[in-house]
């Protein structure tokens, strides 16, 4: 015999798919801010090392990429702080195994 869905187990498929993106782009999100934090701490000790920039004044610039850096760090603490909601809201779905 056939046992027949009830809207109760599709509405939880449908959260469970929710979850399961909104998750996926955290995790896309964690990855953009370290790229930007790599980037950022590159051209930092990029201008540090280079002979080039020594005759110009780069305090600025220095100061901007270190913002830049404690930005996407702090917006990677935020993402992965989104992300460990969801997966509690996961576990809840899941029920214990």
């Amino acid at each position: 015999m056939v046992k027949k869905q009830g809207a109760g187990d599709i509405e939880e498929v449908e959260r469970y798919e929710y979850l399961l993106v909104e998750y996926l782009k955290e995790m896309s999100n964690e990855m953009a801010y370290l790229l930007m934090a790599t980037i950022a701490l590159f051209l930092y000790v990029l201008l540090g090392v280079s002979a080039d920039f020594a005759a110009y004044n780069m305090d600025i610039i220095r100061i901007v990429l270190i913002a830049w850096m404690v930005g996407s760090i702090a917006m990677f603490a935020l993402s992965s702080l989104v992300k460990w909601k969801i997966e509690k809201k996961f576990k809840k779905i899941l029920g214990p195994s």
